[in-house]
């Protein structure tokens, strides 16, 4: 088990907690977090290791190397396991050449989000370590596996607690739209002021509508509002930086 944390203090407890009934090798590697998170780890259970950020895929790939067991299970360290995966993840038979699926449930500034092109949100998160490895160096790590190993989705959700407030959904958009806008930039992707006007708008009939967020309430508005505003803060970062 591997959970990967920075100044977490507000869910490490849980997240540990919870991961301890299925695991007895619990690894939390910490960036250097300012707050509780280290000691509320180690007082959960965890083994606590420091380790300097060095994005998403190389620190989880450093971090996979720390444990006991081939088998791993990644999470952050705002990802809670649910009673019903908490049981799907007892009674699995782990299978050789297999990745498992989990279903993440993100909870936005209170709410629980089942639409909104969030849910069911899978994420490739049990996996055997010497034959899977983190991809990708901007935005979103990526798993790598052979192209013939199977995927099985297990029952249950993955607890996430994704935003407590609006503004911290805004500081991550204006964190994430650089980076995001620099990895399409390097796959040969551009924008105009054509994209710049039109993805937007496009961005938010497609979350708020086609994928029902007007069902998630005012947590569906606000949303799909934001999602068009990082659309749009990254349209603009792929032409200052173009």
């Amino acid at each position: 088990m591997v959970i990967i944390a920075l100044n977490e203090a507000a869910n490490i407890s849980q997240c540990v907690t919870k991961a301890a009934l299925i695991s007895d090798d619990i690894i939390v590697v910490d960036s250097g977090s300012t707050d509780a998170t280290v000691t509320l780890a180690e007082a959960a259970g965890a083994k606590v290791h420091q380790m300097q950020w060095q994005g998403y895929s190389s620190t989880k790939n450093e971090a996979n190397t720390l444990t006991r067991h081939d088998w791993i299970l990644s999470l952050d360290a705002d990802e809670i396991l649910s009673e019903e995966l908490i049981a799907s993840i007892q009674e699995c038979t782990l299978e050789e050449k297999t990745v498992y699926l989990l279903s993440r449930l993100n909870n936005y500034c209170g709410h629980w989000i089942r639409h909104s092109n969030w849910y069911p949100d899978y994420v490739y998160r049990l996996f055997d370590r010497r034959y899977c490895r983190w991809q990708g160096e901007f935005v979103h790590e990526k798993l790598n596996f052979p192209a013939d190993f199977k995927l099985i989705k297990l029952k249950g959700d993955l607890l996430h607690y994704t935003y407590r407030t609006a503004e911290e959904h805004y500081r991550k958009i204006e964190r994430y739209a650089e980076l995001s806008a620099r990895e399409k930039l390097a796959k040969g992707k551009n924008s105009s002021p054509l994209k710049l006007l039109i993805l937007p708008i496009f961005k938010f009939i497609s979350v708020y509508i086609f994928h029902l967020g007007i069902l998630d309430g005012a947590a569906g508005y606000q949303i799909a509002r934001r999602e068009a505003y990082y659309v749009r803060r990254r349209n603009e970062w792929m032409q200052t930086l173009k």
